[in-house]
């Protein structure tokens, strides 16, 4: 399973974790010398620990080792373990137990250490490994062994091969070589996960949409040797330092591998989805599953990293939502030529191009935002035939080592944006700065623990935070007036609320067709596009909820601290404290602002 388990990490979903326990523990007790002997061994100990934890990861998943690392030696790391393979989903029942006898060993060995003895950051990286290892553990329950899967419509396997070889970094010949072993292990991979695909049907937890998996795998497969992914790896083969006979006898085994392995890949998705067709497949939410409301509870905690109840985040979003909407029904009725001009698009920015853009914001955010040097960074549209419906941006995560450019790739197509919006400005600063590549560079510069660099990815902080930055930086938008920009925030907001509340209402509640048509007409959202909107959510569970409750948790810290600061309340020391944990769970980001607010009461 090592192809997707790489895949969520940096797709776009990843392991996040939650134990009532770890919500009630505190940093250090004022007791405890943490200078003892006894301490520094434990801490020692711990840093072992995690460094031992770090390797087995990286030498058992060559794409976590090549994505990563440019020089994988300098960690540890011996290259000559890794396997050049995109490996297989193991489902026979002595991999699937082995699999949970190595998270349990991995429990045990955490709770060895004697927590009290660690240093307040180890004691972040303890939380939360533990908590992402116990919710593990609890997924690995046999009655949510068929239940989920590999083909969302919008984060399935499906989507994002072409993406990751598109992009793929290719540093020397042997990254090369690498690739073409890579390709060739397509279909191989992909069978297997048909084949679980398949018993998913025999033991009824099948839900997929399948006409529109198979609509993507169509276009995929009929590109053929003509594909957008063959010609973008072709061009990085020309970027190499070897000669032109040896880049053409690359070429040559590349599209070999490509038209033998990557393309049949899509033609047995495509046969296998017609097949399931006569099949039972669920296509209401997780509810109607067996046990698919206790695992959308897992997936909850997973995709947005709170440790609040369904039930209490609900009502966040509520009157958050309330708020929102609130504050937008003053402006309509003060400043009706705003609300005008924001109501039909007419608000511009200016912009004519990315770069001005980004470089703008890389000179207004470091006011607000902690310096981490320049950053060097490039933005690449993406070929139209690879850019995905609904995906206006991305940013690819570098290696923590990495020499090379920092990359945002934007979908170019006009159904995906119009550059001088608000709504790509936001996008842009989502994605670039002080977004995701701002946080991944503070991170790298700040956090000097490795592998809670990089499996420490929770969703819900990462994609939390990036959305409160695009809002954030509406603020730098002077030319634009303020109630137009305070309306792009709030009815984003106000939006957000309720797609999050939707998908729990189909996956949680089991609500019907009917019963979001109806909620989306009580609140005023546009209920011509529920049947849409309900197959998107069906289809994706949990999809949006790292960005919206993820942004709905940093928002009720920033107005914690700023009720408990008042005019001591700086933006730059408020994004320090929740920066300076990196991607973790909630209740640990919490500790730091709190930290943040006694020193400066």
């Amino acid at each position: 399973m090592k192809l997707l388990k790489y895949l969520l990490l940096a797709a776009l979903s990843v392991s996040l974790a939650f134990t009532q326990a770890g919500c009630q523990k505190q940093q250090t007790p004022p007791t405890v010398d943490l200078t003892s002997e006894e301490a520094i061994a434990e801490q020692k100990k711990f840093d072992e620990f995690i460094q031992s934890e770090l390797v087995a990861s990286a030498e058992s998943d060559y794409l976590t080792t090549h994505i990563y690392f440019e020089h994988p030696e300098n960690y540890g790391i011996d290259r000559s373990k890794v396997e050049v393979t995109l490996g297989y989903l193991e489902d026979d029942d002595a991999a699937y137990q082995e699999r949970v006898e190595e998270t349990q060993a991995t429990k045990a060995a955490l709770d060895a250490f004697n927590r009290d003895l660690l240093s307040d950051q180890q004691k972040d990286v303890y939380d939360n490994y533990l908590e992402t290892i116990e919710l593990d553990i609890a997924r690995n329950d046999e009655k949510f062994r068929y239940v989920g899967g590999g083909f969302d419509t919008m984060t399935g396997l499906h989507t994002q091969l072409p993406t990751l070889f598109a992009d793929y970094i290719l540093r020397d010949e042997q990254d090369l070589k690498d690739l073409i072993v890579l390709i060739n292990d397509v279909k191989p991979y992909m069978d297997s996960l048909l084949e679980y695909t398949k018993k998913q049907a025999e033991k009824g937890t099948l839900m997929i949409d399948l006409d529109t998996v198979i609509e993507d795998s169509k276009k995929t497969y009929n590109e053929g040797e003509n594909s957008a992914v063959l010609t973008s790896m072709f061009a990085t083969i020309d970027s190499l330092d070897l000669s032109d006979e040896l880049k053409n006898q690359y070429k040559a085994e590349l599209k070999t591998a490509f038209m033998d392995s990557f393309i049949p890949a899509y033609g047995a998705i495509i046969e296998t989805m017609e097949g399931l067709k006569d099949s039972k497949n669920n296509t209401q939410g997780l509810y109607y599953l067996e046990n698919g409301k206790a695992y959308y509870e897992l997936l909850f905690k997973d995709k947005t990293g709170t440790s609040r109840s369904i039930e209490d985040t609900q009502k966040l979003l509520d009157e958050l939502a309330y708020e929102m909407i609130t504050a937008a029904q003053k402006i309509a009725m003060t400043d009706r030529n705003a609300y005008e001009t924001w109501a039909y698009n007419e608000a511009d920015t200016g912009y004519t191009d990315f770069e001005s853009m980004l470089a703008d914001l890389n000179n207004w955010f470091k006011q607000d935002f902690p310096d981490v040097g320049d950053i060097d960074y490039e933005i690449k549209p993406l070929d139209p035939e690879l850019a995905v419906s609904g995906i206006a941006a991305y940013f690819n995560i570098p290696a923590i080592d990495g020499t090379t450019k920092k990359q945002i790739r934007v979908n170019t197509n006009k159904d995906a944006l119009v550059i001088g919006s608000l709504d790509t400005f936001s996008t842009v600063a989502h994605e670039g700065l002080p977004g995701h590549m701002y946080q991944t560079s503070y991170a790298y510069k700040n956090i000097p623990n490795v592998f809670h660099n990089l499996f420490a990815n929770n969703l819900g902080y990462t994609e939390g935070y990036a959305t409160y930055v695009e809002f954030y930086a509406l603020n730098y938008l002077s030319d634009v007036p303020e109630n137009i920009r305070t309306l792009q925030k709030v009815m984003s907001i106000y939006s957000n609320c309720l797609i999050a509340q939707l998908d729990i209402g189909i996956h949680y509640e089991g609500w019907s067709l009917d019963q979001v048509r109806q909620y989306m007409e009580d609140n005023g959202l546009n209920a011509a596009a529920a049947e849409v909107l309900y197959a998107q959510l069906q289809s994706n569970p949990g999809a949006f909820l790292s960005y919206y409750v993820g942004y709905a948790e940093l928002n009720e810290l920033e107005k914690e601290a700023k009720a408990a600061l008042g005019d001591k309340f700086t933006a730059m020391g408020f994004h320090q404290a929740i920066l300076e944990a990196g991607s973790v769970q909630f209740d640990i980001v919490k500790r730091h602002v709190n930290q943040y607010i006694e020193e400066n009461q």
